[in-house]
């Protein structure tokens, strides 16, 4: 047996019913929720992490990067950059969206005939 043949129109359920999933559906989201704002503070934790190759806190450095500003953040930034100077398109979107100077996107809408029948 398929899920398909297992559902039920909405409209069928009881209260009880209707009221019992509700209340499922509320939980499973917030662990959804719970497990997405996790990840965002380990991702933000990590980029706060201070750079450990020398390799990098020389480039930074060359690149007149202050040593309280060199942070995983920081060298990701510059490596997006490094690719946008190479000429990666993608790379330069993403910078210039990032500081907010994406173009606006404007959408053309035109009216649609009506279609009239004449049928009767």
């Amino acid at each position: 047996m398929s899920n398909l043949e297992t559902l039920k129109p909405i409209t069928t359920l009881s209260t009880e019913e209707a009221r019992e999933r509700g209340r499922k559906g509320g939980i499973a989201s917030g662990k959804a929720k719970k497990r997405k704002k996790l990840i965002k503070e380990n991702i933000e934790l990590l980029f706060e992490l201070p750079i450990k190759s020398n390799k990098t806190k020389a480039q930074l450095k060359e690149l007149g990067i202050d040593d309280d500003e060199m942070n995983n953040q920081m060298a990701l930034v510059i490596a997006m950059y490094q690719k946008a100077l190479k000429g990666d398109v993608q790379a330069f979107n993403t910078l210039r969206d990032t500081i907010g100077q994406k173009p606006v996107e404007v959408q053309e809408v035109r009216e649609v005939p009506k279609i009239v029948d004449d049928i009767e």
